[in-house]
């Protein structure tokens, strides 16, 4: 069940625990130990690097938030004046508001804020 190393053969003696030999199961027993110690020193070094990084995602989100606001500001006209026949300033803005690039800036913004809120770990 258990393994030697150098010729990939297997050990022939009897199981002291589980299924490996006792100095099987030492080795094994002392790679997990190992193993554990690294994900424990990767995970400390991640909080680490996140909470250098955390000022400044939020301050991007804010930008971002700030940058969807001013390109898609809150409707506060009457559906009646903005989808009936209007002034042709409200006929033009409401055009440019539908233009390729305005609509490929806010998918490109509304997928940034979501990748934002994710690694702060704030709900949207």
């Amino acid at each position: 069940m258990a393994w030697i190393e150098a010729s990939d053969r297997r050990c022939g003696r009897t199981p002291a625990e589980g299924y490996l030999c006792a100095r099987h199961h030492t080795v094994a027993v002392r790679r997990w130990e190992k193993d554990q110690a690294k994900q424990a020193a990767r995970a400390a070094d991640a909080a680490q690097r996140r909470a250098v990084k955390l000022p400044g995602w939020r301050a991007e989100l804010a930008k971002v938030q700030a940058e969807i606001d001013r390109l898609d500001p809150p409707t506060t006209m009457e559906a009646a004046a903005y989808l009936g026949d209007a002034h042709p300033s409200i006929t033009r803005r409401r055009r440019a508001a539908m233009s390729d690039t305005r609509v490929q800036r806010m998918a490109a913004l509304w997928d940034r804020h979501q990748q934002l809120t994710r690694l702060i770990g704030e709900t949207p």
